[in-house]
């Protein structure tokens, strides 16, 4: 009996530590991240300059960029976080998310 019982198990050990790579439904990829990321801090940043960096004051024009952007790209504010909350939990790949806007970053200043 107990070589009828473990068999199954066994299958689905193996099942669920198959898809281990793969995402959780509403969480944004690699690539989509980086994207939205790097737009967010250029969005950012222009309000902080207009606003003389006090980073408080994000004005109802502040909030609508955010909004436009949300729109552009597609995603919801529930997509954002629900990916943020993800990706806060596995620090290597939001790493090498991050290291990635920077990239981006550095070569949009360097083109300006």
């Amino acid at each position: 009996m107990k070589k009828h019982f473990l068999f199954p198990v066994a299958i689905c050990v193996f099942l669920c530590g198959c898809h281990g790579d793969a995402l959780p439904k509403g969480v944004m990829d690699h690539e989509q991240m980086v994207g939205f990321l790097t737009e967010a801090y250029v969005l950012e940043s222009l309000y902080a300059v207009e606003n003389e960096f006090d980073y408080t004051a994000l004005d109802t024009a502040a909030m609508e960029g955010y909004e436009e952007l949300l729109s552009r790209r597609g995603l919801t504010r529930e997509l954002v976080d629900s990916s943020m909350a993800y990706y806060t939990k596995h620090l290597d790949e939001y790493a090498s998310i991050h290291d990635e806007v920077v990239a981006r970053l550095d070569s949009m200043r360097a083109e300006l």
